[in-house]
């Protein structure tokens, strides 16, 4: 069956949606820091629309093509990684803005995946709404206090440091491990890199060991950070209807 490929902008957030007749599940697609829409969709996109889904992935605030910097071509990774919560947060209430004025006529809930940066987009729509059933966090972390993001180089220390201080506090706020209560979902599929040493797997076993009421698959797989064949076989595996 041909694959319908929609790409269009929406209140200024660039989206790209797959879809196919009779696709009567709704999921939306996130990608990594310094990714875009597309990346994410070569990723999972025609596995997605194929188990069912209509498919719909944007470029994150500042990614793609509403880049700025320091995300636009990689200014500087230092303070990419310090503002990277501020991006998770406006994707996510991008997210929820195309479901409200774009698919909710047509799908009653949602789920969301979402890799590395896209996974903490996930993991924070969570805590947005009632409506989604299952989350797919891969290669990224509940727990957003425990990213390296704070480990300032010494040279920007002397001029960052106290605005990282206001910044870790807010990402408190929105931290998923220090807030489980706020978490809505059915469902979570989790897939973590057994040597993943940009988010490493011990923050997410940590979440599940201290929240057993959740209802988690979760897996680990002998890869660093990114997504390898394997990943996608478990997805098929655990989103088929």
């Amino acid at each position: 069956m041909k694959t319908s490929i929609n790409r269009y902008t929406h209140k200024g957030i660039p989206t790209l949606e797959y879809s196919q007749p009779g696709n009567d599940r709704l999921i939306f697609v996130n990608h990594g820091i310094y990714g875009n829409k597309d990346q994410a969709m070569k990723l999972v996109g025609m596995t997605l629309v194929k188990l069912g889904y209509t498919v719909v992935a944007l470029d994150a605030a500042k990614h793609g093509q509403r880049a700025e910097a320091p995300y636009k071509e990689r200014s500087d990774h230092t303070l990419s990684r310090l503002y990277m919560f501020d991006v998770v947060k406006q994707t996510s209430d991008d997210i929820l803005t195309l479901y409200q004025d774009k698919y909710r006529d047509k799908h009653d809930s949602f789920d969301v995946l979402g890799f590395s940066m896209g996974g903490y987009v996930t993991y924070y729509t969570a805590s947005q709404s009632q409506r989604i059933k299952t989350i797919i966090p891969i290669i990224s972390s509940p727990a957003f206090s425990k990213s390296n993001v704070w480990e300032l180089p010494t040279d920007y220390k002397e001029k960052y440091q106290e605005e990282a201080n206001e910044i870790y506090q807010r990402i408190q706020a929105m931290d998923p491990a220090l807030h489980p209560e706020e978490l809505v979902f059915d469902r979570a599929i989790i897939l973590s890199g057994e040597h993943d040493q940009t988010v490493p797997k011990e923050t997410t076993e940590t979440f599940i060991n201290d929240n057993p009421e959740f209802n988690i698959f979760y897996e680990v797989f002998d890869t660093g950070h990114q997504m390898v064949p394997a990943m996608q076989t478990t997805l098929k595996t655990k989103l088929h209807k």
